[in-house]
């Protein structure tokens, strides 16, 4: 029984960051988490299965136990208290990482391994890894000379690679944790094999954050390693200058594209994610909450950004992301939990541990943890020391044995419908419906899909069981609003409802200009003129290069004859969309009425 339990955990290890399924609604992630839960599941019944046997004891005492509970604690706290108890315990729809189910998984893989882990497994678990990570550099090194090229049409992959991991800067993450275990390899041909591997790809992902973590975590390593002097030290930092220069160096940015760096997107996000935690201090507004509570706070300025459209669910720093939606009690309880994790690794002179989990924390302060990265944060510190499993001696063996079978017959059950309905998203939403009936994101499609085949029942039916769960979500807003248009071909009736909606979704999303575009528009279509005018200029005011509202307002003043108005606002557009021939012919019809007063 040690033996398999001890394979499931080298399964969980080699196996998790190589999955992705091209079939799912998002690739990566997704197969990735529900991947871990079987395994999860799997390890919990056949630890019980080995407790009922009295071959080892339900759980061993660690040093770690107690900070990862106080952590665990404030998540469960923060769920109860979320403004979306389902977003928040299953996770964010296209992530699934990040919710208290995830947190979990990973909490209880994280007890249960200190049963079974002696300096033999370490070693596995080590030789496991690097296994792997090995076989996921070198597809990423192919891909950057176009070998899947034509899988990921949409993506940059020779620019950017991103191997199984699925963003650039997630392999990074990943490629900063496996270098420093290298050293672990006592072949020194094999350590500069792997070296030379991972070190390439590292470069072709062109992640900074990556950059910074690996030159940060190996200059700790060999710091501590061979406690080195003073002037040593400064002679490194010497040499560090121009990787430091090569890392921060002003990137040429294509003004044709008008593409808005990263680092502007994320000064935006961080400047939300603290504005929530102003709002909602004590426990945020529940975990994976952040594409719900941003529109909230969105500063105004992001509508200027070339992502203005774009649906932020994380906030890209995950100590941010942990105090927006959890709060300073989380945020404070997920450092407690890592400060108890380095200094356990740090006693146990692990160096090269230590130096992995460093890169976890420096790479996750320019974005946020993946599943493949939360697998090595939560499990990674346990390596550092082997435990000493004791025998139990009490009689609660049978019980638990009961527990265990039917919570994970139950629960097997249900990772297995929703990966399936995930699936069937596709191709078969009925059918993915019937296998998840309670989520938000399957309850829309499926009034979606209704609306379009004329079942007028089922549509509203859908997006109301949708909303009743995640009412602050403006995404199933904005979907019932597209489901109402389809039904006002079925019956007019249904054009003020869609109005309706997407008012609903302005109050959640004040600041979002295109929202208010939309509203004008249909304000409009409903011959509206006051709404129509207020909410295109309200549109412009939150967005001031919006050339789209510029040519719709000025159409709305020519057609109602205000020939001063709509020159101003075509003359405007054509100021951020210089080549529009339409705005140019209403110019020159505007100059040929003037010509004949």
């Amino acid at each position: 029984m040690q033996k398999l339990l001890k394979s499931l955990f080298l399964i969980l290890f080699f196996t998790t960051p190589l999955i992705f399924v091209t079939y799912n609604s998002e690739q990566f992630e997704i197969p990735k988490m529900y991947f871990v839960y079987l395994i999860t599941i799997l390890i919990i019944f056949f630890h019980s299965l080995s407790y009922f046997k009295k071959q080892t004891t339900l759980f061993v005492y660690h040093p770690l136990n107690f900070p990862l509970l106080v952590f665990l604690s404030s998540q469960i706290i923060a769920t109860i208290f979320s403004i979306d108890v389902h977003t928040s315990f299953f996770g964010s729809y296209t992530r699934l990482n990040g919710g208290l189910l995830s947190l979990l998984s990973f909490s209880t893989l994280f007890l249960i391994l200190q049963n079974y882990l002696d300096a033999k497994l370490i070693k596995n678990i080590i030789i496991f890894t690097l296994t792997s990570g090995t076989i996921i550099a070198i597809h990423g090194i192919l891909q950057h000379f176009g070998v899947d090229k034509k899988y990921f049409p949409y993506d940059d992959v020779t620019g950017r690679v991103f191997s199984t991991l699925g963003q650039p800067n997630w392999l990074a993450a990943y490629l900063c944790i496996l270098i420093p275990l290298i050293f672990y390899i006592p072949s020194s041909v094999i350590r500069a094999l792997l070296s030379v591997i991972f070190l390439v790809c590292l470069f072709f992902t062109k992640s900074k954050s990556g950059l910074i973590a690996i030159t940060i975590s190996l200059a700790t390593y060999f710091i501590l390693k061979y406690k080195i002097k003073k002037i040593y030290l400064f002679l490194i930092f010497i040499f560090c200058l121009p990787i430091i220069y090569f890392i921060f160096r002003p990137q040429p940015v294509n003004q044709n594209l008008n593409i808005t760096s990263s680092s502007d997107i994320r000064q935006l996000t961080w400047t939300g994610a603290i504005n929530i935690a102003k709002k909602y201090p004590i426990f945020g507004t529940g975990p994976e909450t952040f594409a719900f509570s941003y529109y909230w706070v969105r500063p105004p300025s992001h509508n200027l950004t070339s992502e203005w459209e774009f649906l932020y669910n994380k906030v890209h720093n995950e100590y941010l992301n942990y105090l927006a939606n959890t709060g300073i009690i989380g945020l404070i309880a997920y450092l407690f939990f890592i400060f108890s994790c380095l200094k356990f690794i740090y006693q146990n002179h692990q160096f090269k541990i230590l130096a992995a989990y460093i890169s976890i924390l420096i790479t996750s302060f320019a974005g946020f943890n993946v599943v493949t990265t939360s697998l090595f944060l939560f499990l990674l510190p346990l390596l550092s020391s082997p435990t000493t499993p004791h025998i139990s001696k009490n009689n609660f063996h049978f019980p638990i044995l009961i527990g265990s079978l039917i919570f994970c017959l139950i629960s097997l059950q249900k990772i297995k419908n929703f990966y399936f309905a995930d699936l069937m998203m596709k191709e078969n939403i009925i059918k993915a419906y019937q296998l998840r009936p309670n989520e938000p994101t399957i309850l829309s499609k499926a009034s979606l899909i209704s609306a379009k085949s004329g079942q007028v029942e089922n549509a509203l039916t859908f997006s109301s069981q949708a909303l009743a769960i995640s009412p602050y979500d403006v995404n199933l807003w904005k979907e019932r609003t597209q489901m109402l248009v389809y039904l006002t071909y079925i019956d007019s009736k249904y054009y003020p409802q869609a109005i309706k909606a997407l008012n609903s979704t302005a109050i959640l999303a004040p600041t979002d200009a295109k929202t208010f575009y939309l509203l004008a528009k249909f304000y409009d279509a409903s011959s509206d003129k006051i709404n129509t005018e207020k909410n295109f200029l309200k549109a412009i005011e939150l967005k001031s290069n919006y050339d789209h509202a510029y040519f719709d307002l000025g159409v709305f003043y020519f057609d109602q004859k205000k020939y001063d108005l709509a020159q101003k606002y075509f003359e405007l557009n054509l100021k951020y969309a210089p080549t529009n021939p339409d705005a140019k012919d209403y110019l020159n019809k505007i100059a040929t009425k003037s010509a004949s007063y």
